[in-house]
């Protein structure tokens, strides 16, 4: 996946940074703990219920989906089911993908060897727009990562 021309510094500190992250929506927000989840397209708002009937929200750009059938990631500019507005951040990667001449951030469709480099996408996407966090909920096969801002109590 990488070649010489990639900052490994950079995709480094973007795996720690989502670590970090991860850790304070487990620690703080409960995200480890959740009982199901919900994302409004229209308003770009993701949901996260817990057994306690309790919520959390947060806004939300989807970032790209990974799919378990066949491997393959795609990023969310791409994809006509994901509404425009929320898939602006994602055009941030493509973005950068294309000025740094990184083939994996700019190409629409990719195949991965597993959804743990999904992930490791995902915490490209998360550094490149700031998020507070990167939430991966599961549909069926198909795993959909979404950036996390403005997190509050519902």
């Amino acid at each position: 996946m990488f070649d010489n021309k990639i900052d490994k510094n950079f995709f480094d500190d973007a795996i720690t940074e989502h670590n970090r992250n991860n850790e304070i929506l487990n620690k703080d927000w409960g995200f480890d703990n959740y009982q199901e989840w919900g994302f409004d397209q229209e308003g770009g708002t993701l949901f996260i219920k817990f057994k306690d009937e309790s919520v959390v929200e947060a806004n939300g750009q989807i970032y790209g989906s990974f799919s378990n059938n066949d491997n393959t990631w795609e990023w969310a500019w791409n994809n006509s089911d994901i509404e425009e507005h929320i898939a602006n951040d994602s055009l941030r990667v493509k973005e950068y993908g294309e000025r740094e001449n990184i083939d994996f951030l700019a190409e629409a469709i990719i195949e991965l060897p597993d959804q743990n480099t999904a992930t490791y996408l995902g915490s490209i996407a998360e550094k490149l727009n700031n998020a507070q966090g990167l939430f991966v909920g599961q549909v069926e096969e198909i795993y959909i990562f979404i950036g996390l801002k403005g997190l509050r109590r519902g």
